[in-house]
């Protein structure tokens, strides 16, 4: 199926498989398969046509693996992401958030990102948003205190504050 897009795409492009000498994918089965996958099929069209593993996608499995063994940083990355989740993943939540940021003067317009745990370059983008909007998390924690529905995001909140999460609320 894959394989027929790619003709497909080559066709509609006027382009010729004589003239491919490289390609490029993650390390799913599906494309760097050696008896069936993409990389396979499209050597057999064009054997000049060498696969290569993604290095983008080296780079991210080699950055994953290097985070989760510093526990300072796994859990940074952790806390971020439950915080981004409980925000974005709740209507409600979003909709609390955004009122107070609304109500703040001098808060930026970016709002918060969630943490996507497979790139490894949008991380950096969701630590920057909750950063951004520390103070408009910390009005919240502050408001929210007794209530059941931002109990979990207060404790991550003073989690990330204060790198310990039982001097929550």
């Amino acid at each position: 199926m894959i394989v027929s897009v790619i003709k497909d795409v080559f066709l509609r492009m006027n382009l010729s498989f004589d003239t491919v000498r490289g390609q490029c994918y993650d390390g799913a089965s599906a494309m760097s398969g050696c008896r069936h996958g993409v990389a396979k099929q499209i050597s057999d069209i064009e054997p000049r046509a060498i696969f290569t593993h993604c290095y983008g996608h080296a780079l991210n499995l080699a950055a994953s693996d290097a985070m989760k063994k510093s526990k300072l940083l796994k859990d940074a990355l952790e806390t971020t992401y439950e915080i981004t989740k409980r925000i974005k993943f709740s209507p409600r939540r979003e909709a609390i958030f955004l009122g107070v940021k609304q109500d703040m003067p001098g808060t930026s317009l970016a709002g918060i990102r969630l943490l996507c745990p497979t790139r490894w370059t949008v991380r950096a983008d969701a630590q920057a948003s909750v950063t951004s909007n520390f103070q408009v998390l910390h009005l919240i924690a502050k408001q929210r205190q007794g209530s059941e529905e931002c109990q979990v995001l207060c404790l991550l909140f003073w989690k990330y504050a204060r790198g310990n999460a039982t001097e929550a609320c």
